[in-house]
């Protein structure tokens, strides 16, 4: 039961479950849309003093996109998860993600959860330096093997 929930949370907070909205851009952003596939490299719980769990997951996958400009395009991602969950372990109270990528020419951008359904860059290197915008779940998939797909939104420009 702990496993469905909790692969429920993690489907929920990778495809940000925003699930067809598409926010306006602003002046010079660029949206791309892409897939992403990530798959379960390590969960750790920890029994908190109030009885609360914490769970900590560590996924890698791969983004595709068919922008060749687009941070995520073919790129490799990390992502470190932290969630809390209530007693009963029926859902996360919260979860906090940060992800790294890696593009195949080595340009890095760094993302973290804004807990409003979103992930915002926090910085890029190489051609990513500079780099301001957002990733956003549109959809996505759970298969019981622990592998995840999520269809992905990128709202991005570099400023410079």
């Amino acid at each position: 039961m702990q496993k469905n929930i909790l692969n429920f949370w993690r489907l929920l907070a990778i495809s940000l479950c925003v699930f067809g909205i598409t926010l306006p851009t602003h002046a010079g952003e660029k949206t791309d849309s892409g897939t992403a596939m990530f798959q379960l490299l390590e969960m750790k719980w920890q029994e908190l003093a109030d009885g609360r769990r914490l769970g900590h997951e560590t996924t890698r996958g791969f983004f595709f996109t068919e922008n060749p400009e687009s941070p995520l395009h073919n790129a490799v991602v990390l992502c470190r998860n932290t969630q809390v969950f209530q007693p009963d372990g029926t859902s996360p109270e919260f979860e906090v993600s940060f992800c790294e990528t890696q593009d195949p020419a080595g340009n890095l951008t760094w993302f973290v959860s804004n807990n409003q359904g979103s992930f915002d860059f926090l910085r890029g290197t190489g051609k990513f330096e500079g780099i301001t915008g957002e990733v956003r779940g549109v959809g996505g998939i759970s298969r019981q093997d622990d592998v995840h797909m999520a269809i992905l939104e990128v709202v991005w420009k570099i400023v410079k």
